[in-house]
């Protein structure tokens, strides 16, 4: 995960959660298109949850 471009950090954290990855893309498509169709397609990962974060 850690050689695609989107892809900023990635962390390994205790909890509900196995890995938290940050993810930056100029446009939400960008972000659908990065998590949907390369991130979820990584062998191994059986689940995703994206959440978007809010700048003021």
């Amino acid at each position: 995960m850690k050689q695609l471009s989107e892809v900023k950090e990635v962390d390994m954290v205790y909890g509900i959660y196995d890995i938290i990855a940050k993810v930056e893309a100029p446009d939400l498509k960008s972000i659908r298109e990065g998590v949907s169709d390369r991130i979820r397609n990584i062998e191994g990962i059986r689940k995703t949850m994206t959440m978007i974060a809010a700048d003021e």
